[in-house]
């Protein structure tokens, strides 16, 4: 995860979770966010 931007990061964990990926995937990016000291808001299409 160390290389990936913190840019990047935000991109990946956004569309993660609205593609609704695997949980174990989404708390690994969200972990990585975290420790980060960054915030992401993710809104849902219905």
């Amino acid at each position: 995860m160390h290389l990936l931007s913190d840019e990047y990061l935000i991109e990946a964990y956004t569309n993660a979770v609205q593609q609704k990926l695997d949980r174990q995937f989404l708390e690994l990016l969200s972990k990585e966010v975290q420790a980060r000291g960054l915030s992401v808001s993710v809104i849902l299409a219905s």
